[in-house]
């Protein structure tokens, strides 16, 4: 899923490893990764939720009907 997750202009990487549950992705101003795990959900997508210029990732779990917002410079996982 690719997005610009730390701001830079540039897309940065993100794969999502079904075997782990855990979304990883690379950052391109830093060539640093990280990875967060979500377990299995169904609906992933990409977008600026919060309005700081950088992506987040969402992921909508229809087992639960729930939204998952991981914020680019907030931190943490949070339910929407």
């Amino acid at each position: 899923m690719p997005a610009d997750y730390d701001g830079d202009g540039k897309f940065d990487v993100a794969v999502y490893r079904p075997s782990t549950g855990v979304w990883y992705w690379v950052n391109s101003a830093t060539l640093t990764y990280g990875g967060l795990g979500f377990g299995a959900p169904r609906y992933t997508c990409a977008g600026d939720y919060d309005g700081d210029g950088r992506a987040d990732q969402a992921v909508f779990r229809p087992s639960t009907g729930q939204w998952w917002l991981n914020r680019s410079t907030r931190g943490g996982v949070t339910t929407v």
